[in-house]
């Protein structure tokens, strides 16, 4: 009989020592709206800066002009 305990398993094994990328700190965009926009719970009017904006809803908001890139 063998004993099935005694064989290691590679799979399980991880490399702490490995090095992990650094993160850089990015900078946050921020986006003035130039109309009123309503997003989760959180109402902006126009003139004020969107913060906290859906990712996927920025694109289609620069395209109809709704919102405009603050430098």
């Amino acid at each position: 009989m063998s004993d099935k305990n005694t064989e290691s398993n590679p799979v399980s094994e991880v490399d702490e020592s490995a090095e992990k990328p650094v993160k850089k700190p990015t900078k946050k965009v921020q986006y003035r709206a130039l109309v009123g926009l309503n997003y989760g719970d959180v109402r902006v009017e126009a003139g004020e800066i969107a913060e906290g904006l859906p990712e996927d809803s920025v694109e289609w908001l620069l395209a109809s002009n709704c919102i405009e890139k603050v430098s």
